[in-house]
């Protein structure tokens, strides 16, 4: 499968009052299947697997792909820092990766596309050292799978 069509991201740009010359770069990154990938800003209300607001505009772009890609399937993934006990931190990150396909499955689309997994603290980004690094690691990715 390609993934050629599936990422679009439109963006408004006002020019009034700019220079006759104006240059925007835009980076865009080629996504590939098996590669994990986070999706805007996924969050959690604190101690719960409960989805923020913010979290359903990224959510709504997997939607969108999902839906105009009906064969494409995906994997989501939930990932902690190394604070709290190893077997805590597998079930809430599992709890909150099933917080995202209950979402994608109450917009229709079809449960046997999506396959979600608790990592826990076994993937971390950085190392755990200092706040700021644990909240990285405190993230859900996704990644397409055949």
């Amino acid at each position: 499968m390609t993934l050629s069509k599936l990422w679009t991201k439109k963006t408004n740009i006002n020019l009034q009052g700019a220079p006759d010359n104006v240059l925007k770069n835009i980076k865009l990154v080629k996504l590939k299947m098996e590669t994990a990938f986070q999706l805007g800003n996924i969050g959690f209300k604190t101690e719960t697997s409960e989805l923020t607001d913010e979290s359903f505009d990224s959510l709504n772009k997997l939607y969108d792909m999902m839906n105009d890609n009906p064969k494409l399937r995906v994997e989501i993934a939930g990932h902690t820092d190394s604070d709290g006990s190893s077997e805590y931190n597998k079930k809430v990150s599992g709890e909150r990766a099933n917080s995202c396909v209950n979402y994608l499955v109450s917009k229709g689309i079809d449960n046997s596309r999506i396959e979600s997994v608790g990592f826990g603290e076994t993937c971390p980004l950085v190392p755990n050292t200092i706040p700021e690094d644990k909240a990285k690691n405190w993230r859900v990715e996704f990644k397409f799978i055949d």
